[in-house]
């Protein structure tokens, strides 16, 4: 009996709870990730915009006061000089690869960060482009054309035939009709975010990751408590199990009486630690005390034996107790003087009224008269009794009645007495012997159990019985036994 369950592979257990934890971990991140993703974007395209409309208001102000009528500097002259330090020092303000320009009256670039070392830019006109393109605002069309804006400051997104997609901000400078643009690419921008998106993701999987650990460290550390736990218990059971197995072997007798002209041998085997058969042979005397004649003989004489055989459903502690309970019923109503039919009849009364339902015990009888010079037998669901003669014919009987502990009451005259000559025999073998299975999955069977006690011989009760076992090793080949067994051989000599 394998006792509780234990967690045979504690590394394994850890390794799959701790996958199972990053992977729904991982799931709930990224379905959390993408919506909130989804919904910063559109707050961060709102604040730039926002933010470049303040910015380019900001911007304009820093411009020095044209000199003179001329409200244009000459480009590459002093003042110029001024206007683009401010353009270039734009840079510093703005992030993700954003700039400012300055663009004349005619739309082509007067300042930029780039036009001292390639004055080609001055060649480079975005005038038309821009008054051509539709920036959000607050026009019927849902657009703002700049030209329709030219002392307004516009804020929003321009797709750029060449460049692609720029969060813009536009106005004129004040007292001028130069117009200042503030660009911030959506693909830098967007490549700065996807760093500190990177730096987010990376930071939620070293997070994941330290739970991951710290929940498989926990496991661990609940695995090795159990494990610590189990061993106790099991201690404990197996303690009670060994007490329980040297109570049920201590019930078993010691040796088998000898009764004059009878060889009788009895051997019994647990699948388990406890067992749910057991046999019983105990020796009778003649007494004017008892009922019937007779009474437990306690100093060794014996004038008549009891031969006891049970099997008690199931195996294991349940059938142990059960079994336990049947012998020790047999034993006080020997001890009390009844007769076999009385026995019976209180044995099952009893067992019936203490066995929960489902519950029962076949068992044999064999009362076991030198005088009568046989065997008185009752098998209440205990079959076949096997009866071997001296030539090696082999008789059946069925059992006689139910088992115990199944019906009110159990018909005690279906009984029948087997009288014995010199060489015959009386065999009574439980179901885990004929119930055996080799190691094809077959059988012992019946057949092959009656072949082999019609071939015992003349050899001892003893001999036969151990015949039997060999056979039955030999057929299962030695594998751990799956029921109960038990053999009770009575022989006239």
């Amino acid at each position: 009996m394998g006792g509780l369950p234990r967690i045979r592979s504690r590394r394994t257990l850890v390794l799959v709870a701790m996958a199972l934890q990053l992977v729904l971990l991982l799931v709930a991140w990224t379905v959390a990730f993408r919506h909130v993703r989804g919904r910063i974007t559109e707050a961060v395209q709102r604040y730039i915009v926002d933010r470049n409309a303040e910015f380019v208001d900001e911007l304009a102000g820093r411009f020095p006061p044209p000199m003179g009528d001329d409200d244009e500097p000459d480009f590459g002259s002093e003042a110029w000089d001024e206007w683009q330090r401010v353009i270039e020092s734009a840079g510093n303000d703005l992030p993700g690869g954003g700039f400012a320009c300055l663009l004349d009256e005619d739309g082509h670039i007067l300042c930029h960060p780039e036009i001292r070392d390639d004055p080609s830019w001055r060649d480079v006109n975005l005038g038309r482009e821009l008054l051509e393109a539709a920036m959000p605002g607050e026009s019927d069309d849902g657009g703002v054309r700049l030209a329709e804006a030219q002392d307004s400051t516009i804020s929003g997104r321009i797709d750029f035939v060449a460049d692609g997609t720029h969060y813009v901000a536009t106005r004129t400078v004040p007292g001028t009709n130069l117009r200042l643009l503030v660009h911030q690419p959506e693909a830098a921008l967007f490549g700065r975010a996807n760093e500190l998106t990177g730096v987010v993701v990376t930071s939620g999987a070293i997070a994941a990751g330290a739970v991951v650990l710290l929940g498989g460290l926990g496991l661990l550390g609940v695995i090795r408590s159990y494990d610590s736990s189990f061993e106790r218990m099991n201690r404990v059971y197996k303690d009670n199990l060994e007490i329980a197995r040297q109570i049920q072997e201590s019930t078993l007798p010691e040796r088998v009486p000898t009764l004059r002209g009878f060889d009788v041998s009895a051997w019994s085997a647990s699948a388990d630690e406890t067992g749910g058969d057991t046999y019983d042979v105990v020796a009778l005397c003649r007494t004017a005390d008892a009922a019937s004649g007779l009474g437990v003989a306690d100093d060794g004489r014996a004038d008549a034996l009891v031969c006891v055989l049970a099997d008690a459903t199931g195996h294991g502690v349940g059938a142990a107790l059960a079994i336990s309970a049947f012998r020790s019923m047999v034993r006080m109503g020997l001890r009390a003087g009844i007769d076999l039919p009385a026995l019976v009849k209180q044995v099952n009364g009893q067992l019936l009224s203490d066995l929960p339902a489902g519950r029962f015990v076949t068992g044999w009888l064999g009362f076991v008269d030198p005088a009568a010079g046989g065997v008185l037998s009752f098998a209440a669901g205990q079959g076949p009794v096997l009866v071997r003669r001296a030539d090696g014919r082999v008789e059946r009987f069925d059992a006689d009645a139910v088992p115990f502990g199944i019906m009110d009451e159990i018909d005690v005259k279906a009984g029948r007495f087997i009288e014995l000559d010199e060489g015959d025999a009386v065999v009574v073998a439980s179901d885990g012997i004929h119930e055996a299975r080799g190691t094809d999955g077959t059988l012992f069977g019946l057949e092959r159990l009656v072949a082999l006690v019609s071939e015992a011989g003349g050899g001892s009760a003893d001999e036969l019985i151990g015949r039997v076992r060999a056979a039955v090793d030999s057929f299962t080949g030695m594998a751990p036994a799956d029921d109960d067994r038990t053999v009770v051989v009575v022989k006239r000599v």
